[in-house]
């Protein structure tokens, strides 16, 4: 019988998010706000968004997560190879990836 009809498709999900307690400060680096506050506050103290990008295996407890400031926003291709080249059991490329419907629009150029 043929080994590859009696696995099941590895499935990853991507999805990438604004945190909403952490922030970058030039001078301070990574700053983490007990409540969530308002872009627009956060700026008038110099703190800037901080863009997470996760990817999980399906059906697994295998999570990998890395972040970005807005203004150095990585690209879906470079997050997605380091993921799988680097987060332990992911296996590399999946079978399906499944994209976060909010992630439509955080990118400026081709993510791809």
């Amino acid at each position: 019988m043929d080994n590859q009809a009696q696995q099941p498709n590895r499935e990853h999900h991507f999805c990438v998010s604004t945190a909403k307690f952490l922030f970058h400060h030039p001078q301070h680096g990574i700053v983490a706000a007990r409540d969530p506050i308002k872009l627009a506050d956060a700026k008038q103290y110099g703190l800037s968004p901080i863009l997470l990008y996760g990817v999980a295996v399906a059906r697994l407890p295998i999570r990998w997560l890395t972040f970005s400031t807005v203004t150095h926003r990585r690209t879906f291709r470079e997050v997605l190879l380091t993921a799988w080249g680097s987060a332990q059991g992911s296996r590399g490329l999946p079978d399906i990836l499944r994209v976060n419907r909010f992630c439509n629009g955080l990118s400026r150029v081709n993510p791809f």
